[in-house]
């Protein structure tokens, strides 16, 4: 009987442990949605009520207000794109964010005429990371690369990943332009 107790306890105690990790989760999205997007929509509704009224103390032009509203919203757009992939399980194996990563330095790199090369070691393609991570991964991954894009003054770039012991390590060397004025 107690051997019965104990295997049904062990059971119970797995399934709240799942439970609780789906309701971490779970918060950590709405933390995100409600923050990022929220933040998103209230500068919207506030430059749309701006544009409506035709008044500004900033002495902004319309097409300028529109613009405004247009980059909001696409931040949003791809704001809540990169939420939707980290949550979906398909994408765990660490592959599957190296396409995206090379996909988002190329839509980023090329569009500032910057020449990259992307390098993966070979022992870095089946690692998996949990949801979290990789959420971070990718945010830091952006993040440099938009820096990268504006303050570098780079012609070409080389991005590389590559895993040391249990650490990811990602590095990025710029050659700057060189003006000639």
């Amino acid at each position: 009987g107690l051997f019965v107790c104990g295997i049904i306890y062990t059971i119970y105690r797995v399934r709240i442990q799942q439970v609780l990790k789906m309701y971490r989760l779970r918060s950590s999205i709405a933390r995100d949605l409600h923050d990022d997007v929220g933040s998103a929509l209230s500068s919207i509704a506030l430059l749309s009520n701006i544009a409506q009224d035709g008044k500004t103390s900033a002495r902004l032009k319309p097409e300028d207000l529109f613009n405004r509203i247009g980059d909001t919203s696409r931040r949003m757009i791809d704001l809540m794109d990169d939420i939707v992939w980290s949550v979906n399980p398909d994408n765990d194996r660490f592959s599957n964010m190296l396409v995206r990563m090379r996909e988002y330095a190329s839509e980023i790199l090329e569009t500032k005429n910057i020449e990259f090369t992307f390098k993966v070691s070979e022992n870095i393609d089946e690692l998996k990371l949990p949801m979290q991570m990789r959420k971070d991964y990718f945010l830091i991954f952006k993040e440099s690369l938009n820096n990268l894009t504006k303050y570098a003054e780079a012609s070409a770039a080389s991005i590389t990943i590559e895993k040391q012991n249990r650490a990811i390590i990602t590095t990025d060397r710029k050659s700057t332009r060189l003006n000639s004025s």
